[in-house]
């Protein structure tokens, strides 16, 4: 996976393979290596690489896709995932009122809540078949919590567990 950004990334910074070997310390027949996939840079290097190109790791070895938060901050990055959670919430909200408006009967409302649990859960089994899917629930419940509330929601599933422990 890295190959194709590291190619990319050089293109886009005017480099060419020995010139970015070089910069990194490396031999340019390397760098040609990590671009065909052949080998893969070491750890060191990739710190190197992700300050280098702005980017972070991630988005170098292809995991993260998103070019709006490529090179920025941490913080800067944190404030559009926040800004995107309040975004859904929002729409999540201006559906509800839609719908409560638009006069659902319950059986109505039912069926709607039936069709969207279906597609989380359609959505869990595309997305994280490796987990349960009481986990994939609460994990999208933390990601729309700030820090404190997760503390606090980690601080209660502690307790809990130690409860039972107790009982046993």
């Amino acid at each position: 996976m890295a190959n194709n950004r590291i190619s990319a990334l050089r293109h886009e910074y005017g480099l060419n393979q020995k010139e970015l070997g070089e910069k990194l310390g490396v031999g340019q027949t390397t760098v040609s290596a990590w671009e065909k996939g052949k080998n893969e840079p070491d750890n060191e290097t990739l710190h190197k690489m992700a300050q280098l190109f702005r980017c972070s790791i991630d988005y170098l070895l292809g995991h993260a896709n998103d070019e709006r938060t490529r090179g920025l901050p941490q913080e800067e990055r944190a404030k559009l995932t926040e800004n995107d959670r309040a975004e859904k919430q929002l729409a999540k909200y201006e559906r509800e009122l839609y719908y409560q408006e638009g006069g659902l009967t319950p059986e109505e409302e039912e069926d709607l809540i039936e069709s969207t649990a279906r597609q989380e859960y359609e959505t869990w089994l595309e997305t994280h078949p490796d987990c349960y899917f009481e986990t994939f629930k609460v994990n999208q419940l933390c990601e729309r919590l700030n820090a404190t509330q997760r503390k606090c929601l980690l601080t209660m599933a502690s307790a809990y567990e130690e409860g039972i422990r107790a009982d046993s």
